[in-house]
């Protein structure tokens, strides 16, 4: 198949664009423009995803300002866990554009399709490095306000897997004191938004522990394989992120240890002063109550072993303490642990 140049794309991009970007391919289409895959030509040709605004959107001065206020954030934000932003101009005719880094894998919107449900050990680990890339932009004031599946990508970067947050489209620059959204306005996805959103509130009234109600909502859908709030509508599943209770993921996955439903639900809690306040305690009560359950199923099955191993001579060593098992996390290892769904 012949490689497509940026000439096949004239009509839709303004010369200022396909003068400096050598445009490969379309990765994708979103309702404010499209994604293309392309050559940054001025430094070496470096890969970059080129996110270009719909020329009927670049009329609306808002959309405009939103659109320039993801790479404003992002571009703030030096992480290995989220995704870099080069550039953000604006045309001289009015097209909006900002190149981002290329990342090469999948979101984990596809994984889960792909797979249904996650095993703890791979959720955990993933989440570990959300939370670190999370925890970057809350220490500068930016919440990301639209966590979900489809914004996180997974990718392979020597030897390991990389977790990627991207488009902090209606993300907030608290220091600028200027708000992506308008009050009375909901936006985000309905199957992941924390209920301070659903009810319309913006500005300081959304903080961090928006994120981490989001997170919660993601990691649920990980280990279940569905969502947690599922509406004939838009509006019926806000109006349940509200005022609905989600149904316990333990009955849904039965091995689920009591310990990570704890702290799940907490997660998910109404109201956000009884959620984790920070995603770094999200993450560590996450992990210590994996690992706690682990060490407990060694254990028991440490005790069933005594029961009908022979008694040791007291010349005999004891047997070492069970310990939470120890995983190397790569992409070869995420695949294979999402091949089946095993117990912990």
């Amino acid at each position: 198949m012949p490689r497509k140049t940026s000439e096949q794309f004239d009509s839709l991009l303004s010369k200022e664009i396909t003068c400096d970007y050598s445009i490969d391919k379309l990765l994708g289409k979103g309702g404010m423009g499209e994604v293309y895959l392309a050559e940054q030509l001025n430094v070496g040709r470096r890969l970059v995803a080129l996110k270009v605004l719909n020329r009927s959107c670049a009329t609306d001065s808002d959309l405009v300002r939103r659109f320039k206020n993801e790479a404003a954030a992002a571009g703030k934000l030096d992480h290995d866990n989220i995704v870099k932003i080069y550039d953000c101009r604006v045309t001289s005719g009015g097209q909006v554009y900002v190149a981002m880094e290329y990342i090469k894998g999948k979101s984990l919107k596809t994984l889960i399709s792909e797979h249904d449900k996650f095993v703890l050990p791979t959720v955990v680990e993933i989440v570990k490095q959300i939370c670190a890339g999370l925890s970057a932009a809350h220490r500068v004031g930016i919440v990301h306000r639209d966590l979900k599946p489809d914004n996180i990508m997974l990718t392979e970067k020597d030897d390991r897997t990389v977790v990627k947050i991207l488009d902090f489209g209606i993300a907030r620059l608290a220091q600028t004191g200027f708000s992506s959204t308008v009050p009375g306005i909901i936006m985000g996805s309905a199957e992941y938004m924390s209920p301070e959103q659903a009810e319309g509130l913006t500005g300081d009234e959304i903080d961090a522990r928006a994120d981490i109600y989001s997170l919660g909502m993601v990691v649920y859908e990980m280990l279940t394989g569905r969502v947690a709030f599922k509406g004939r509508s838009w509006t019926e599943v806000v109006h349940k992120q509200i005022y609905e209770q989600p149904e316990s993921p333990k009955k849904l996955l039965q091995n689920l240890p009591a310990s990570v439903e704890g702290v799940i639900l907490k997660a998910l809690q109404k109201d956000r002063a009884k959620r984790q306040q920070t995603v770094m305690e999200f993450a560590s009560g996450l992990e210590s109550a994996y690992r706690q359950a682990a060490t407990a199923e060694s254990e028991e099955e440490a005790t069933k072993v005594r029961t009908v191993v022979p008694k040791q001579s007291a010349k005999s060593s004891p047997p070492n303490a069970p310990s939470a098992p120890k995983t190397r996390w790569s992409w070869q290892s995420i695949a294979k642990n999402l091949e089946s769904v095993r117990k912990l």
